[in-house]
């Protein structure tokens, strides 16, 4: 399956000029970043709202890292290390965190580095130490509450690497891909035989998964830490309705065939009823793996349970009459 891509826009801008006999003098040029966001359209949110469609959200949190190329600590005093900085409106612009340092190429223009970027970087707003100390040991975890755009965002772990250099990019744009390193659940919910709009109001839930990862910054690696699993809420349905479609975000795992995997709730109009879709347990079927990357769409049909009638009559059972005179 195809990957769905994030591209995160470096600008660079000379801030001294020189001819091409003096390339290696130049001063330290500043790198200036902002974003674009190019997703298909596997990647719409909700039936009428899209999430990070063509650019990063404003005010999501973008990490960044800088080193000498092939370097992932510093070297000879050259360092960026997670660097803050924020989306800001809604052409892509990334502002720097207050009081965070602004990242420069290194003196000499032929000076290759390597940029990471990843988001959202609130998981680690508190590590400023290198990647090459970092491998496997960063916690993330995907939220219980997805239902709502900032918990899908929060989920929704990125990354990319690139190689640059000043002489390479000289006033002209610099892209790194990013990809989605997480598992992307498209759930679709259609009515069924006798439903008649119950879908106002149903709630979908995906169960039995590992909410919290380990993740290689050095490589956007995520794996499941740990065994605790917890429900996701992944949207509500609020208005009646005959189709619903809504999307969550899983750690990269294994699930047992015959799992409980996903739940629609009705809301107490109809009496609170759940539907469980169950992973196939046939003997033919596998163990589900969902990898990174990759978007797995279930599409579920609620039906209600039919009213099935026939008529039985008890046979006539004899009581007292009586007698007397009919009258005209």
């Amino acid at each position: 399956m195809k990957k769905n891509m994030l591209y995160l826009t470096a600008l660079l801008g000379l801030l001294a000029s020189c001819d091409k006999e003096t390339v290696d003098e130049l001063a330290p040029q500043e790198i200036r970043l902002g974003s674009t966001l190019a997703l298909s359209e596997a990647d719409t949110r909700t039936q009428t709202k899209d999430v990070q469609k063509n650019e990063l959200a404003d005010g999501q949190p973008v990490g960044v890292y800088v080193y000498y190329t092939s370097n992932t600590s510093e070297t000879d005093n050259y360092a960026y290390e997670n660097i803050s900085y924020t989306v800001s409106g809604t052409g892509g612009n990334l502002l720097l965190a207050s009081g965070a340092r602004q990242p420069y190429y290194p003196p000499k223009a032929v000076q290759v580095v390597d940029i990471y970027a990843f988001s959202p970087r609130t998981a680690w707003a508190s590590v400023t130490s290198a990647l090459s100390a970092l491998t496997e040991s960063t916690l993330f975890s995907v939220s219980t509450a997805q239902g709502n755009d900032e918990g899908y965002k929060a989920s929704d772990f990125v990354w990319g690497k690139t190689t640059s250099s000043a002489s390479q990019h000289n006033n002209q744009t610099v892209t790194v891909p990013m990809n989605h390193k997480l598992s992307k659940i498209i759930v679709n919910v259609q009515e069924g035989n006798g439903m008649s709009g119950r879908l106002g109001g149903a709630t979908v839930k995906l169960h039995n998964t590992v909410t919290n990862a380990k993740i290689n910054l050095t490589t956007g690696t995520a794996v499941a830490n740990g065994t605790t699993k917890k429900d996701i809420t992944i949207g509500t349905c609020t208005t009646k309705t005959t189709y619903y479609h809504t999307t969550g975000v899983i750690v990269p795992q294994t699930l047992a065939k015959g799992t409980k995997f996903i739940t629609v709730t009705l809301s107490n109009t109809y009496g609170n009823t759940v539907y469980t879709y169950n992973l196939p347990s046939g003997t033919s079927d596998t163990d589900k793996v969902f990898t990174e990357g990759n978007v797995y769409t279930y599409t579920i049909t609620v039906h209600a349970t039919a009213i099935s009638l026939t008529t039985d009559i008890s046979p006539w059972t004899d009581a007292e009459g009586g007698t007397g005179s009919a009258v005209y």
